[in-house]
């Protein structure tokens, strides 16, 4: 999506221009921020509302040295203000025209909306209905060519808004916050969830050689490079952040189906250690839980499946298909040993039963 490379390509302007780190993040409040006691701080808190837009009114904070600067009379860090438009007619509520706020808001998304709506016929699910922010980016995922446009062009405000932030504050950290960031934010923690999965399946050579290379400190850099590398790939690509996210967690879901049903067999196999359970609850119900808990995973795997697009469910049947042929090769030239593969379960299993 060219939105998100708008915003990427600010934020990436923004450490040329400013010559430091530039990061990411939520903030609850200004106070939590304001407790740094480095160089300027410019905080955009809550991007994106539950609307889907933007309010840039009274919610950026400057920070200098642990103290909010608020201006000669309170009115600093109004960025929402700035002038970007000049061919702008329609008056901002502040009374000036062409400010950030009247793009890079949720009305603003909105205005732009009904604006290109107006000016031709191009066809678009925003059509014969309330035209909002929220509609817009709904629209945007679904692949509306007009709503994209939209899009792209509240991007390109935000982006040249946040360039001007930063020429002029010269941050030493730029904090972004709100609803986008937490879109992004779940992405990223879907892979960081599988950095270390990854580090042991390098270990017990499912994965090539190279990726079983470590720091002095014993730190796996490949395979956790490789997590980084695979979060580029919405960005280059132009691929739905929500459909990324959906394409990992789909082989997660049906992973912890197959661990809910397989927790079944704890009871028969470990019966001294069942009877010492903490919560005195009969083995029937145990073995309901387990099994609607594999359920679940199953109807969140399928929702999430049914509401790709045909090419990303393509997408989705080879990550969950290609592992399994990749271990199958793997088993079959012996560069995993399956019976080295059960020694370490039974160590591991062994240990887990020495520590009670």
């Amino acid at each position: 999506m060219k939105l998100l490379k708008h915003v990427v390509a600010a934020v990436a302007a923004l450490s040329i221009l400013t010559s430091c780190s530039v990061m990411q993040g939520l903030v609850a409040n200004a106070g939590s921020a304001g407790n740094s006691t480095g160089n300027a701080i410019a905080t955009i808190y809550n991007i994106f509302k539950s609307t889907g837009g933007i309010d840039l009114s009274n919610i950026t904070t400057l920070i200098n040295l642990g103290k909010i600067l608020t201006g000669a009379t309170g009115a600093g860090g109004e960025i929402g203000h700035m002038h970007v438009e000049d061919a702008e007619e329609e008056a901002c509520g502040c009374k000036n025209k062409g400010c950030l706020e009247q793009y890079a808001s949720a009305t603003g998304i909105a205005r732009l909306a009904n604006r290109r709506l107006a000016k031709d016929d191009t066809p678009s699910a925003l059509r014969g209905g309330e035209v909002t922010a929220k509609t817009v980016f709904d629209a945007v995922k679904e692949g509306d060519a007009l709503a994209i446009e939209v899009a792209e062009q509240f991007g390109e405000y935000l982006g040249k808004g946040l360039a001007l932030v930063a020429a002029v504050v010269n941050p030493e950290i730029f904090v972004i916050g709100g609803g986008a960031c937490a879109i992004i934010s779940s992405f990223l923690a879907v892979l960081i969830m599988i950095r270390y999965p990854l580090a042991h399946m390098a270990d017990d050579g499912w994965l090539p050689a190279g990726f079983r290379k470590k720091s002095a400190e014993g730190y796996p850099f490949v395979s956790y490079l490789l997590v980084y590398v695979v979060a580029l790939i919405p960005i280059l690509t132009g691929m739905n952040v929500d459909s990324a996210i959906s394409m990992l967690m789909i082989p997660t879901m049906l992973i912890n189906a197959y661990l809910n049903v397989a927790c079944v067999t704890i009871p028969r196999k470990y019966p001294e250690q069942f009877a010492r359970r903490a919560v005195r609850a009969p083995l029937w119900l145990f073995d309901l839980c387990s099994v609607l808990g594999g359920v679940c995973a199953l109807i969140i795997a399928f929702t999430l499946f049914k509401d790709l697009t045909a090419k990303d469910a393509v997408v989705a049947v080879c990550v969950v298909v290609f592992p399994l042929i990749f271990s199958a090769i793997a088993l079959r030239r012996g560069s995993v040993s399956a019976k080295t593969l059960a020694a370490d379960r039974e160590r591991i299993v062994a240990e887990a039963l020495a520590e009670e």
